[in-house]
């Protein structure tokens, strides 16, 4: 599997990774325009008729998305075994973060940042605010994305996502991967957008929290495959 993003998306380079032996593309809806996308998919299926083989494609959906809030004198390095205090944007706050994100976690849970690259680990809770200590350390910036392995989050599709199924459908997506699910629940509810939308598309889960792990028997039968998420988990 290659994802496909502004550089490897034209047509030379496209032609090459197939060569290269690649054999199903994603393309990445977190980022980028439906347009763009569209185009995309365009190119793949052109190069593949070309080249006399099948390249299916999966639209890997943005999912519950969380980030951090506004950091002053950007970027704040963290170092590790440091203290950090998370809570909504305000005084005496290391780390801003939406309210919303702060009332599920719990002692002990990880709280990874960029992509995994940054790890905290919750010490306590204490009204609006966590204490977090840095387990890896590094820069982190305004609107990086916040993912919680080990936390019991609702689950809820978005109207972004819910819109970028519909583009699914119609352009005939070969599948479609749903982000952050922790139950068979959230599979069912990412099928029935998609029969909502008019539409019948073979849905991968992204296996990257640890709830998903606890419950992989019920997501494996629920899903049509499954994806690991490396950095998030």
């Amino acid at each position: 599997m290659a994802t496909l993003g502004p550089v490897s998306r034209d047509e030379t380079v496209l032609r090459g990774l197939v060569r290269a032996g690649v054999d199903l593309f994603r393309l990445n809806l977190s980022h980028g325009t439906q347009e763009q996308h569209r185009e995309t998919l365009r190119r793949v299926r052109r190069v593949a008729a070309e080249e006399g083989c099948h390249l299916p494609v999966v639209l890997d959906l943005m999912g519950p998305r969380y980030r951090l809030g506004l950091i002053p004198d950007e970027p704040r390095i963290l170092k590790p075994n440091q203290e950090v205090v998370l809570g909504p944007e305000a005084h005496g706050v290391d780390l801003p973060v939406d309210p919303e994100i702060l009332e599920h976690l719990q002692p002990e849970e990880r709280v990874l940042i960029d992509s995994g690259l940054i790890e905290l680990r919750v010490e306590s809770k204490q009204g609006d605010r966590v204490r977090a200590r840095v387990i890896n350390g590094g820069p982190v910036r305004t609107r990086k994305g916040i993912n919680l392995p080990d936390t019991d989050l609702p689950f809820e599709v978005s109207e972004k996502d819910r819109s970028d199924v519909a583009f699914a459908v119609a352009e005939e997506a070969d599948y479609l991967a749903a982000s952050y699910v922790g139950e068979k629940a959230h599979v069912e509810a990412i099928r029935a957008v998609v029969s909502e939308a008019g539409g019948r598309i073979p849905i991968i889960a992204k296996i990257e929290r640890k709830t998903a792990i606890e419950k992989l028997d019920e997501i494996t039968v629920a899903a049509d495959g499954l994806m690991v998420a490396r950095g998030d988990l």
